[in-house]
């Protein structure tokens, strides 16, 4: 039967592709202005509209694996860990090839998901590369003992190349071969930059030139500001667009660095306020569409992408999911099939059209560890302070202003003593330091 674990991408025989997850990198870059000029420099060498990056942004499958009969010791190190979790009510954590496991005291599982005794997460903010394993014998799809989860942000900082490796290894670790898995849901997303949301999206749809044989549709916003479309009902196939610079302000400093450098080919210190528009087309595929669409195996979906994006981005079945015109359609004739493709759209066509194995599994470059530093962080959030200042017209000018406007709005803002422990409890939690007193 062919499986995962056969595939050569992401076998785990072969070491990771990056350093440890949790590990630093001791590399240096060249100075923030020459690097920024040369990224710029080689972007402006380009055509207008910036190379689109195409990428796997999300993972999820259910498998059945088949374990040795009796269990190797691996096993009772993790069930000790795992009862260790329980008792102290905080994870455990465990150093494997490439990654640190945080050990969780509960299992995983219940209601339509197979309950699995093993709830394994790592990567960043601790949680992004999940496995769930059972030592049960299994031989049916719905009472299956395995099952694997790669996050969007691990997907950016570390690949899906890189995540599956890891995960085989601690499944290989404790005796188990991987002989069925399948889909549950993979994001495909395009990242366009130079791209406004308003002009190249929101517009045209809000004038009606459209066509698309889905029945949902719906713009979302935040606050008074539209940020995206979101395309289906997400049981079985959605599209969103979406501002994803605006986004980018609620990720995290790796994430953001990642972003900019893979994808937009700017210096990762660049400020989001000095960045080029940006807009995101991401696909969620859910495990009924691919199985009726005939894919019923986790590698049937890998080696089919190209054929997947092409279906789901242009609608070469005859019936177009969704694609913006450059034009009005004549959908009450019922000659919209006629229509032609904005200029964008054809950027959003060309770009899944081009999906191969490389840019679904392309190797990811850690992320410069000297770069992260809490000066920097604390630049990044005394500048956030200030634009919502400025959006209030509060007469701002000094350190001690600044903070009198914050607390003083705090209410207005949304901010609680209850949600900034909260907060504070996450993110100790996310860096493996015990809860605070």
């Amino acid at each position: 039967m062919t499986t995962v674990n056969d595939d050569r991408r992401s076998s785990s025989g072969d070491p990771p592709p990056c350093p440890s997850i949790t590990g630093p990198s001791n590399r240096q870059t060249q100075p923030p202005t020459v690097e920024t000029q040369r990224m710029r420099d080689a972007r402006r060498r380009l055509d207008h509209d910036p190379i689109p990056h195409r990428a796997i942004d999300w993972w999820e499958t259910g498998g059945i694996v088949r374990w040795p009969d009796p269990l190797p010791a691996r096993w009772d190190h993790y069930r000790r860990l795992r009862a260790l979790a329980r008792e102290k009510r905080e994870p455990q954590r465990s150093p494997e090839l490439g990654a640190t496991w945080n050990v969780q005291g509960m299992g995983a599982g219940g209601g339509r998901d197979s309950h699995c005794e093993l709830r394994l997460e790592t990567g960043p903010g601790g949680d992004s590369i999940v496995l769930h394993l059972d030592p049960r014998a299994s031989s049916d799809r719905t009472l299956y003992n395995m099952r694997r989860r790669v996050t969007g942000d691990a997907c950016v900082i570390h690949g899906v190349r890189f995540a599956l490796s890891i995960q085989n290894h601690l499944i290989e670790a404790l005796g188990g071969v991987v002989v069925d898995e399948w889909v549950k849901r993979v994001d495909l997303c395009g990242d366009f930059y130079g791209r406004d949301m308003g002009r190249d999206v929101l517009e045209p749809f809000e004038a009606g030139r459209f066509v698309s044989s889905a029945k949902k549709r719906a713009r979302f916003s935040e606050g008074d500001a539209p940020t995206g479309l979101k395309i289906g009902s997400g049981e079985r196939l959605m599209l969103t667009i979406y501002d994803k610079r605006h986004e980018l302000t609620r990720k995290s400093l790796d994430y953001r660095f990642c972003v900019l450098r893979d994808r937009y080919h700017e210096h990762p210190e660049t400020p989001l306020e000095h960045l080029e528009p940006a807009v995101r087309a991401e696909y969620r595929l859910m495990g009924a569409w691919l199985t009726d669409h005939g894919y019923r195996t986790a590698l049937g979906v890998l080696d089919n992408l190209p054929n997947i994006a092409r279906k789901i981005s242009g609608g070469d079945d005859g019936r177009t999911f969704f694609m913006l015109t450059d034009g009005m359609p004549d959908k009450g004739n019922g000659h919209q099939s006629r229509a032609e493709p904005s200029d964008f759209w054809r950027r959003v066509l060309t770009t899944f059209d081009g999906w191969d194995e490389r840019t679904a599994f392309a190797p990811v470059k850690p992320v410069d560890r000297s770069l992260i530093r809490p000066e920097k962080a604390a630049r990044t959030m005394a500048s956030y302070a200030a634009g919502i200042a400025v959006d209030c017209g509060a007469p701002v000018s000094t350190v001690p202003e600044l903070l009198s406007f914050l607390s003083a709005n705090a209410a207005r803002l949304g901010l609680k003593d209850a949600g900034v422990r909260e907060l504070v409890a996450r993110h100790r939690k996310k860096r493996g330091l015990p809860a605070a007193a």
